[in-house]
């Protein structure tokens, strides 16, 4: 027969093998949900007012700062839903409002209100670019006409200014047939 001293010996040091082992092995780690960030949502509807509400929720968040052009673009196509010169002001007051909030530089800010509501070619700020683009008239026709295309929007479909519109169309094209002129002659 078996010593019962023994058998619990036995059992005794089973026990503390198996909770030795099982001291070695470490738990699973707590899972741990980590909520997802908001989404970079896009202006849309038919409200100036509500897309540039929603522009700067949007703007403001963490993780979409680089969201602006999506952001300004949604609200050139909103504000095309009632054109009127009264979107202009209130784009520039959104613009306004994320350079005091160092969410986008001041530069690039007067470059898009310059590009879409300024009656001025963005293409020929300074005679330094001028007197390069004499040289290669092909470049500056085409930046013309993709700054034409941007104040088409401005102008049309965010003012309602179809008749300035025409009278800019106009300029660029007696400018264009003038500096063609200019850039035959060596």
């Amino acid at each position: 027969m078996t010593n019962p001293k023994s058998i619990t010996k036995k059992y005794l040091f089973l026990a503390a093998v198996a909770l030795g082992i099982a001291g070695c092995v470490e738990p699973p780690p707590p899972v741990v949900e980590v909520p997802s960030p908001p989404p970079c949502t896009i202006p849309s509807g038919y409200s100036i007012d509500k897309g540039i509400s929603q522009g700067l929720k949007t703007m403001r968040l963490p993780n979409c700062g680089n969201s602006f052009d999506r952001v300004f673009e949604a609200l050139l196509r909103v504000s095309a839903h009632r054109p009127g010169v009264r979107n202009r002001t209130k784009i520039v007051n959104f613009l306004e409002i994320l350079v005091r909030e160092n969410k986008i530089p001041f530069k690039k800010t007067n470059i898009l209100f310059r590009t879409y509501f300024d009656k001025n070619l963005v293409a020929f700020s300074s005679s330094r670019k001028i007197s390069f683009y004499r040289k290669k008239p092909e470049i500056i026709s085409n930046l013309i006409d993709k700054e034409m295309v941007k104040k088409r929007v401005g102008f049309e479909y965010v003012m309602g200014l179809k008749k300035e519109f025409r009278q800019l169309q106009i300029r660029v094209k007696e400018f264009k047939s003038t500096f063609g002129i200019l850039t035959a002659i060596k």
